[in-house]
């Protein structure tokens, strides 16, 4: 009950708007028509008569139209209903009639239009339906034009939507009680049936489309372009003038400024940051340091395992480390608190100030004599135990060639 009284609602406010609107200038280029078509009529699945359930069918008839002013119309049709039955009580097809009226809205005065109207079937049943569409008078000559139209039928009776394609010819009669006014709304020089650009800013250059001037093709018109003339093929920024080109170091086709991992290596498949894609796959990485008795100074800073572990965690480097400082047994356990923590600093500012390790992926604790290796009370032990230990684990994924 409610679709049927919007969708009724709808029809009668359509229709009466049309009726009410007033003439405005230009007139329509012709005053009325008279039609003939066929169409394609689709029935809901759930449209049924007392003898089954319609599928679709083929529409024939002839329609008479009108133009009240260059926007508003209307018309009446009469067609022959032929519907074939998608279930049936062994009745092949049904044969009936249908009358129909519609408001038409032109926009802008032109051959597309809208409509919205109320349709009778008079079928086994009679079927009262609302429909909407949209169609097009396409123009063949001054007095002929070809109709083409789609529309959907709202049922009331049984709460179904049909559907309908339709084509046929419309010959015209009259023409529009004025002539056609051409204006320049944006007032750029070119007349509104040529101007291909509408609402070109003031002031504006145009060329004789009614479109924006841009002399060296950059795609910034001539009254935004600071930099004309720019040769053809180069990039620009908002302004027209040429971007600032921003090399590719290792050519990895990841720009400088964008690289997170400069100098990949050259046959490597790099993500959206310039880093090498890998399968996935977890990379570990050990290292540990030994220190003299009641010391924090790293004695041999250019050892291999520690160029070894700097050129993993550079190689890997959205990897976080987190540097262990231990102490031996013997001495206060306060002091060696202290004294495995200046370690861990030690070996943490070692690798800011000697390899250039961003410091925000560094971290360094000291855990005393609280994590012993050995724990027997030995000189080889508490060798053993003055210490600083890194574990570096990653999940990545496996290395990618192009």
């Amino acid at each position: 009950m409610h679709t049927k009284l919007k969708l009724s609602t709808l029809c009668i406010a359509f229709i009466a708007a049309s009726a009410n609107a007033q003439e405005t200038s230009p007139g329509p280029a012709y005053d009325s028509w008279l039609g003939i078509y066929a169409a394609k009529y689709n029935s809901d699945t759930e449209k049924a008569s007392p003898a089954g359930v319609y599928d679709g069918g083929i529409e024939k008839g002839v329609e008479y139209g009108f133009r009240m002013d260059n926007k508003w119309g209307g018309r009446f049709e009469y067609s022959s209903l032929n519907l074939d039955y998608r279930e049936s009580s062994g009745q092949g097809d049904e044969s009936g009639q249908m009358f129909g009226a519609d408001a038409l809205y032109f926009p802008a005065n032109g051959d597309t239009f809208l409509f919205a109207g109320l349709r009778r079937q008079h079928l086994q049943d009679h079927f009262t339906l609302g429909d909407v569409g949209v169609g097009r008078h396409w123009r063949m000559s001054d007095n002929l034009r070809f109709v083409t139209e789609a529309g959907l039928f709202h049922d009331f009776s049984n709460n179904t939507n049909d559907f309908r394609v339709k084509a046929g010819f419309a010959f015209t009669f009259g023409s529009g009680s004025s002539a056609p006014v051409v204006g320049d709304a944006d007032n750029d020089g070119v007349n509104d049936n040529l101007d291909e650009c509408p609402g070109t800013p003031a002031g504006a250059p145009v060329d004789s489309r009614g479109c924006e001037l841009d002399s060296d093709n950059d795609g910034v018109t001539d009254q935004f372009d600071q930099c004309p003339n720019t040769p053809p093929n180069t990039r620009v920024d908002e302004t027209g003038c040429p971007l600032k080109v921003v090399g590719d170091a290792d050519n990895d086709g990841v720009k400088d400024d964008r690289d997170q991992c400069a100098d990949t290596p050259t046959n490597d498949k790099v993500d959206a940051d310039g880093c090498t894609i890998f399968t996935e796959k977890e990379v570990t990485h050990t290292l540990r340091v030994l220190f003299a008795n009641n010391s924090s100074v790293i004695q041999d800073p250019d050892s291999q395992d520690i160029k070894d572990f700097v050129k993993f965690i550079k190689r890997y480097g959205k990897t976080s480390v987190t540097i262990e400082g231990h102490a031996s047994a013997p001495g206060e356990a306060d002091y060696n608190m202290m004294l495995s923590e200046k370690r861990a600093n030690a070996f943490k500012e070692m690798l800011i100030t000697r390899y250039d390790i961003d410091e925000s992926r560094l971290q360094s604790k000291g855990f005393g004599e609280t994590q012993l290796l050995d724990t027997s009370n030995t000189a080889e032990a508490h060798k053993k135990n003055r210490r600083i230990y890194i574990r570096v684990t990653e999940t990545v994924k496996r290395r990618a060639t192009k």
